[in-house]
């Protein structure tokens, strides 16, 4: 029952997430392709092919998904971990640049889901969906077929309270991040 409820929840997550981000970043691919460069994660001639294999990565495991089981609902899943994995790794990096190089890197989007700054937290959300998604994967069980068992409803309530949750630490990371910009800017002396 354990791995009915991963495997609902890997496939719910990874739909619901990997759908609302692909076509997110698909209306605005010019935006997500900015966000990524700023990100100064890849050099700069690999930004614009990375955010559109991502887009293309997330639109294709999500339609795989929605095959019931089997491979090809095993590949979509994987594709979706491991570009939501590359995202927080992606995020994780920024940000450790950004503190280094004690500048601000604004992201139009976190990974697609939120409107804030990159703070130290900011991975936090596609590591969760990923690892969610990769755990669905490897009970074997990912895919639309899953919604059909017993464990569905515990696999969807699982699957919206990591979305919350995820959602809330990384919203209260960038409310503690502009607090202390605020505080900063406060102690600048005007003139």
């Amino acid at each position: 029952m354990t791995l009915q409820v991963l495997a609902v929840a890997g496939t719910l997550m990874g739909l619901g997430w990997g759908l609302a981000a692909g076509l997110g970043h698909l209306r605005q691919l010019r935006e997500f392709e900015l966000t990524v460069a700023r990100f100064a994660v890849l050099p700069r001639m690999l930004t614009r092919p990375f955010a559109r294999a991502a887009v293309a990565a997330l639109m294709l495991g999500s339609v795989l998904l929605l095959i019931p089981v089997g491979a090809p609902a095993l590949a979509g899943g994987a594709l979706l971990s491991a570009t939501y994995l590359l995202f927080a790794a992606g995020a994780a990096a920024a940000w450790w640049q950004q503190r280094q190089a004690m500048v601000r890197i604004s992201c139009g989007c976190v990974g697609g889901y939120l409107a804030a700054d990159l703070t130290a937290l900011t991975w936090a959300l596609p590591a969760g969906i990923g690892l969610t998604v990769l755990l669905g994967v490897l009970t074997g069980g990912i895919g639309v077929g899953s919604l059909r068992t017993a464990s569905a409803p515990y696999g969807a309530a699982l699957a919206v309270s990591l979305s919350v949750l995820l959602v809330l630490v990384v919203e209260a990371a960038s409310t503690a991040h502009r607090h202390e910009l605020w505080l900063r800017f406060r102690e600048v002396p005007q003139e």
